[in-house]
């Protein structure tokens, strides 16, 4: 959505974490007025608990520092994680993400040797880069980083489609256990929906509706 960061300016309230992300997924308008939500880190939250990543205490390499990647990081940083590593091109995007948390997230450069540390030092690795998604094409040097992950360390890649990008193809097969950002996008919807009907809507019944619509786009 390339309008998230413009909605900030154009709604007449913000949730703590639409003001906190600098962007907004969700607007709903009641009371003659509009308010804007971010669904994006509490989807992703949802997201990895549901597949049994517990992010207290961890320490986490996040790779990017988009809007998707803010949201990522600053939801990790409220829920518990010790440390967060965000690897990033741009320096001033890392830094300023750096900032919001001092002493829980770190930033560092992409390069393929910071990287390959970083990876040595985290148990959880999230790529918020568009690389690998479709008609995008992958932007990393080279995945050889990942051979510094330790057994069994969680990669997820928040890129739906392709199911399997390149990075989570090179985990699996040395043996990691990943997740693409499907479930992200389902968990960031159905709170939208929250937002717009204020009221609690059961995953049980709208999540298999949403698979069998993505499902009949096929993404999954």
């Amino acid at each position: 959505m390339p309008h998230k960061t413009e909605l900030v300016a154009l709604v007449d309230t913000l949730s703590e974490d639409a003001a906190l992300y600098g962007a907004v997924n969700t607007v709903a308008i009641r009371g003659g007025g509009a308010h804007g939500y971010n669904t994006d880190g509490i989807g992703f939250l949802q997201s990895i608990i549901e597949n049994g990543i517990n992010p207290v205490n961890r320490r986490a390499a996040v790779l990017g520092a988009g809007g998707a990647a803010r949201a990522v990081t600053l939801k990790l940083a409220q829920s518990g994680c010790d440390r967060i590593f965000v690897c990033n091109r741009t320096a001033e995007k890392a830094l300023a993400l750096a900032g919001e948390f001092p002493g829980v997230i770190e930033a560092r450069d992409f390069s393929q040797k910071t990287l390959a540390e970083t990876a040595a030092e985290c148990d959880m690795l999230v790529n918020c880069t568009p690389a690998g998604m479709d008609g995008v094409g992958s932007s990393f040097e080279s995945l050889g980083f990942l051979n510094g992950l330790g057994e069994g360390i969680p990669v997820v890649d928040i890129v739906y489609n392709p199911a399997k990008t390149e990075l989570l193809a090179a985990a699996e097969k040395a043996g990691h256990p990943v997740m693409n950002g499907l479930s992200m996008l389902m968990w960031q919807a159905l709170f939208s929906l929250e937002r717009f009907a204020e009221t609690k809507i059961d995953p049980d019944f709208v999540m298999p509706l949403m698979r069998a619509a993505l499902k009949g786009k096929g993404i999954c």
